[in-house]
């Protein structure tokens, strides 16, 4: 279970007119955008780094059927590097620490293959050491959701169901007889 794909978060499969609700949602720059049908951008950014909807969807994701699956960095917040040529923006290098390119390398930054996350999402302030030694980092809930997987076979096996709501904004499932599959 992906919350998005490895290189762009694919769209095809979607109406134009929903494809257009989720462009303008989490890619309203066409650079953001992708051959018209996925964004190249990864889950923290697209959220505006906003802590509380981060763990929201990672709650979800460890919630449903399937294995769920993190594209490297996203357990730390790692952003995109739109400056970078199509799908490269999410292959940044992985931010280890707050050091010079993020402790992925000791070469000089312009002999990196691609280039670290500038701004807000690079690794002065968003790396692996500062999110492991934070106890209400991401990484940290990150790590809390596998335990929690891991120690409970009714998350993440079986069937789900889908509950209406009156509020829009609500999210309800509910896993009626799930039994583990062993």
């Amino acid at each position: 279970m992906f919350v998005r794909n490895h290189d762009e978060l694919t769209l095809d499969k979607l109406s134009d007119a929903e494809r257009e609700e989720v462009f303008a949602a989490f890619g309203p720059d066409p650079d953001m955008q992708m051959y018209g049908r996925g964004l190249r951008r990864r889950l923290p950014s697209m959220l505006n780094g906003d802590p509380a909807r981060i763990r929201m969807v990672y709650s979800l994701l460890f919630s449903l059927p399937g294995t769920p699956v993190l594209f490297y960095g996203e357990e730390i917040g790692m952003g995109e590097d739109l400056g970078a040529e199509g799908r490269s923006a999410v292959r940044s290098p992985m931010q280890w620490n707050d050091a010079a390119n993020g402790g992925f390398s000791t070469a000089p930054a312009q002999d990196l293959v691609a280039q670290m996350v500038d701004g807000y999402f690079g690794p002065k302030n968003i790396n692996a050491v500062a999110a492991k030694r934070d106890p209400e980092s991401l990484w940290n809930f990150i790590a809390t959701l596998i335990q929690r997987y891991r120690e409970c076979p009714e998350l993440g096996w079986g069937r789900f169901e889908l509950i209406s709501s009156r509020r829009q904004e609500c999210c309800c499932t509910v896993a009626p007889g799930r039994d583990p599959p062993w």
